[in-house]
């Protein structure tokens, strides 16, 4: 028999942690599985209707859809991983017994789970608006591509820290997430930094996920992409974010595997 190597043997053991995440949340029953669908499609809902009694037609020449869909799921993307991670590490303590699993495989494998189902949200919605008549177009794919690792990394290395976290201190849990609605406010879900006066610009501008959002939603549009947005502050940032996560995880490796 051909032995596979560490990468491959590594490979599979993070894939089998992904299926087991979808057998979890299917086995959570009927409801637990629509509404991991249907919480990010209400908001979404719920915010084009609000701008939309509010007379708006457009945003900055997004419609008030498309303006959302490029908005909402990023968002969820990152708040999903977050929140898992932050009881990731005792919701899998039965894995310790496997030498060849660590902590940091629940969750990758975690985050992998979060990114392929709003893939498929965000996808299947912006091919709901096309089909329904919205003007659908993706004008900068690489910028959408960047932009994407770029959540990604960034989602993976908070993510990182926050598994620390909530494992030393679980009553940060309710901490964390205050701070996740508060990003909710100010990360550009359902306003554009285009629409904040010029004087409170700067400020929000040090948010990576309001910078992430617009350009995603600037990967839609023909207009260049304004000069406020950064990419490089947004790689030096998801970079940054990445090495501090692994190094906290690094020192703390060990007390996670706990059993």
């Amino acid at each position: 028999m051909k032995a596979h190597s560490p990468i491959q043997n590594h490979t599979a053991i993070i894939w089998a942690l992904v299926s087991r995440n979808f057998k979890t949340q299917a086995q959570k029953g009927t409801f637990a599985f629509v509404w991991l669908i249907v919480e990010p499609v209400f908001h979404l809902l719920t915010w084009i209707a609000i701008l939309t009694l509010r007379h708006h037609q457009t945003i900055l020449g997004f419609t008030i859809p498309l303006f959302i869909v490029t908005g909402i799921y990023p968002y969820f993307i990152f708040k999903k991983s977050i929140q898992n991670s932050l009881t990731v590490v005792r919701s899998n303590q039965s894995l310790s017994y496997y030498k060849q699993i660590q902590p940091i495989d629940s969750i990758l494998a975690g985050l992998i789970f979060e990114v392929a189902n709003f893939f498929v949200l965000f996808t299947a919605s912006l091919f709901a608006l096309k089909y329904i008549g919205y003007e659908v177009a993706l004008f900068k794919p690489l910028l959408l591509i960047i932009n994407c690792i770029i959540l990604i990394v960034l989602s993976f290395g908070l993510a990182l820290a926050c598994s620390v976290i909530g494992f030393v201190l679980p009553e940060s849990k309710l901490a964390i997430s205050i701070l996740m609605r508060f990003l909710y406010l100010i990360s550009g879900v359902f306003f554009s930094i285009g629409n904040i006066p010029a004087q409170f610009q700067p400020y929000l501008l040090w948010n990576p996920l309001l910078q992430i959002i617009e350009m995603i939603r600037y990967s839609f549009s023909p207009l260049p992409i304004p000069n406020n947005l950064s990419l490089p502050y947004l790689f030096i940032f998801s970079v940054l974010s990445l090495w501090i996560g692994l190094s906290i995880y690094y020192h703390y490796r060990h007390k996670l595997k706990i059993l």
